[in-house]
């Protein structure tokens, strides 16, 4: 994983960007405190901006979501606000604005889907969730711990990339797609998860599901 430096944007900060001193990916824009996560690492405690620095060029998974003044070392993850894959080039400061909407890839739940209300799971929770998942050693009692933990909780596309290596064969990994898909919120990642899927056959079952299902 990147080394990562992480630093909460402040006036002395503000200044040195505009001198040019620091190069980076900088979140700003939002109202309420937020928390990063980059390439699924936690990168920044809840604030209303953030910077992130000391990242080479290349391509990262930006996901923010809402939070609360941190008054603990526990930090509360809720709803995913922005989700998108992006390109810094390793040179400067590339300005992530959450309320320009129309650039951001704010996540709104398609028609239909059901995790209008739900907050992702967090990074805690899920890892002790996927703990369960794997001590579960039939497919039906693995099934059966996800249908309870979607009546209240939506998955990112990386948590389900994890999810489904539990799973041994294809049928059983359909069958926890179809189940987690709706409670997906990045829909646009989700072909990274039908590609863990091993004959063409399970990948177009899936694809037809999804259509039939509305898409994203």
């Amino acid at each position: 994983m990147r080394k990562l430096l992480i630093c909460v944007v402040c006036a002395l900060l503000s200044l040195s960007m505009r001198a040019g001193f620091i190069d980076g990916i900088r979140i700003s824009g939002w109202d309420r405190p937020f928390v990063v996560t980059i390439d699924n690492e936690d990168v920044s405690m809840p604030a209303t901006s953030c910077f992130v620095a000391g990242l080479s060029a290349g391509y990262y998974m930006v996901e923010v979501y809402e939070s609360r003044s941190a008054f603990s070392d526990s930090v509360w993850k809720g709803r995913l606000i922005y989700s998108r894959r992006v390109y810094y080039n390793g040179i400067g400061t590339m300005d992530i604005r959450l309320d320009d909407r129309a650039d951001t890839g704010v996540i709104r739940p398609g028609h239909g889907s059901s995790t209008f209300g739900k907050n992702v799971m967090s990074a805690d929770v899920f890892e002790d969730f996927y703990q369960r998942m794997k001590d579960e050693p039939f497919s039906d009692g693995k099934n059966r711990l996800l249908t309870t933990a979607l009546t209240g909780a939506a998955f990112t596309s990386a948590q389900c990339e994890r999810l489904i290596d539990l799973y041994t064969f294809d049928d059983d990994k359909v069958e926890f797609l179809k189940l987690i898909y709706p409670n997906v919120v990045d829909k646009e990642a989700f072909f990274r998860v039908i590609d863990k899927l091993t004959f063409l056959s399970s990948r177009d079952k899936i694809r037809d599901f999804i259509q039939a299902y509305g898409g994203n």
